[in-house]
C-alpha cells in the first residue's frame, strides 16, 4: 500500500512473552530507548513501539529528537473521539 515505505522492526531482548507486568515494563524501558538510540542513529524518521502498554515511551523521547509514538496512546487517541459515555 505504502511502496516508498521501508520498515524495520525489532525486539527487544529478554522478554519472549512480553510485557505484562510492572517488573517486565520496568526491564524493558531501558532497552526501548536504546533501540530508538540505534534507530535514531541509522537515519530512521520515526519510532514506533509496537507493544500497547508503551514501555519506554517516555524514556525514547527523552533519549532522541525523531518522533516515538506509542501504540497503546495512539490508539487511544484515535478511539477517543469515538468513545460513548456509558453509566455502570
Amino acid at each position: 500500500m505504502f511502496p516508498n515505505l521501508q520498515v524495520t522492526s525489532r525486539c527487544i531482548l529478554d522478554h519472549p512473552e512480553g510485557v505484562h507486568d510492572h517488573e517486565t515494563k520496568a526491564t524493558a524501558e531501558p532497552q526501548v530507548a536504546q533501540l530508538a538510540k540505534e534507530f535514531e542513529a541509522e537515519d530512521c524518521s520515526a519510532i514506533i513501539i509496537s507493544c500497547a502498554d508503551d514501555p519506554g515511551l517516555n524514556l525514547a523521547r527523552q533519549t532522541v529528537t525523531l518522533p516515538v509514538i506509542g501504540a497503546g496512546e495512539a490508539t487511544a487517541l484515535v478511539a477517543r473521539p469515538l468513545g460513548k459515555k456509558s453509566v455502570l
